[in-house]
């Protein structure tokens, strides 16, 4: 029997085995999909679903809070060790980014050797020492940042808090949040201060503290005028360093000096009349409208009243009872004497002094 016959006369499955393969056919192509399709003659775009799209996809919902690799800088007040997880505010604070990739770039590097030395802020035994900074302060400021994290408010944050927040500790959190570089911490620390409601004292420690003026307009003369029998004033101001308390209390000094001189100065109302009379009555009635009008209110104001002259020299010119003589001289001694603009334009060098030293103060100079 023949091959041919042999193959004729087997089962299929045996023909199959022994029927010898083509191997020059090629094996069927995988579909292609077309990434245009033709319908009626235009061309209709099929999205072609990638990687590239899935990862914009990722993107498109891409939290900055996630996007570094998680990684702690160590810091250092008083005797407390503190560990800040610099990837979750690097996308914030250049300041909190720079020392990130530092410490990364740093770990790396010792990797490839252990000899390189590591640079601080990168373990607890080579923190970052926070000169001045009083821990307990830290550890309130960092509470914040972790409420702050949980998305609640700060107010909220006070009230559920059960101690109090001194100012000074609020001063400290602003200073520490600069530091750090979070400008929407600070932000919150200056709404919780609220500095327009506060005293002019804390107004000027702010601006020396932060080198920025948020002084009012008539901060200044309030703060040389007003005697300081006020509390919260007084506590105010002792937080101001040395150098501006001093500056301040010599302004304080000067003023009263200088209003203490024109006070005691009495202009004398000069016998000038041509006309028969009572010479007497004219000086007692200077010296009560110069008491009322002038001694009184410099030594006793609440506010620089530099108008209190004003009222003196428009109370003599309409007082009747001065002769128009003795009146017409006392007007001119208190306007045309150079001796006389001295002293009263003396009271505004020193407020301009003042003012010059505040603001060199808060420019950091």
């Amino acid at each position: 029997m023949n091959n041919e016959a042999y193959l004729d006369s087997s089962p299929p499955a045996i023909q199959e085995m022994l029927i010898p393969k083509d191997d020059s056919v090629p094996p069927a192509s995988p579909t292609v999909v077309p990434s245009k399709e033709v319908r009626s003659g235009l061309e209709i775009d099929i999205p072609d679903v990638t990687m590239a799209e899935a990862e914009r996809s990722v993107h498109s919902t891409f939290n900055p809070l996630y996007a570094l690799m998680p990684l702690d800088g160590w810091f250092q007040a008083d005797d407390k060790l503190f560990n800040l997880d610099l990837s979750r505010y690097a996308h914030e604070s250049q300041i909190l980014k720079d020392l990130y990739n530092q410490i990364l770039q740093n770990r790396e590097a010792i990797k490839r050797d252990r000899r390189v030395p590591p640079v601080k802020g990168s373990f607890p035994t080579d923190a970052i020492v926070l000169d001045g900074v009083d821990g307990k302060l830290v550890d309130r400021f960092l509470d914040f940042l972790k409420i702050q994290r949980r998305v609640i408010s700060f107010l909220e944050w006070i009230s559920t808090t059960v101690e109090v927040y001194t100012t000074e500790e609020i001063v400290g959190c602003i200073s520490l949040a600069r530091r750090w570089g979070l400008a929407s911490v600070e932000e919150e620390f200056f709404k919780k201060l609220a500095l327009p409601n506060q005293t002019p004292a804390l107004r000027l420690y702010a601006s020396v503290r932060f080198q920025k003026n948020y002084l009012d307009p008539h901060d200044l003369r309030r703060l040389v005028f007003t005697p300081l029998n006020d509390l919260k004033q007084r506590q105010d101001l002792s937080s101001l360093s040395y150098k501006v308390y001093r500056e301040l209390t010599l302004a304080r000094d000067a003023i009263m000096t200088q209003r203490a001189n024109i006070a005691a100065t009495f202009p004398t109302a000069p016998d000038a009349c041509t006309t028969v009379h009572n010479h007497d009555t004219c000086e007692i009635m200077v010296d009560h409208l110069w008491q009322l009008h002038i001694a009184t209110p410099l030594l006793t104001t609440t506010e620089g009243a530099l108008e209190s002259r004003e009222s003196f020299i428009n109370a003599v010119s309409s007082e009747d009872t001065i002769a128009q003589e003795c009146r017409d001289h006392l007007v001119s001694d208190l306007t045309e004497n150079a001796d006389w603009e001295k002293r009263w334009n003396k009271e505004d060098v020193i407020l301009r002094a003042f003012k010059g030293i505040i603001d060199k103060l808060t420019q950091g100079h």
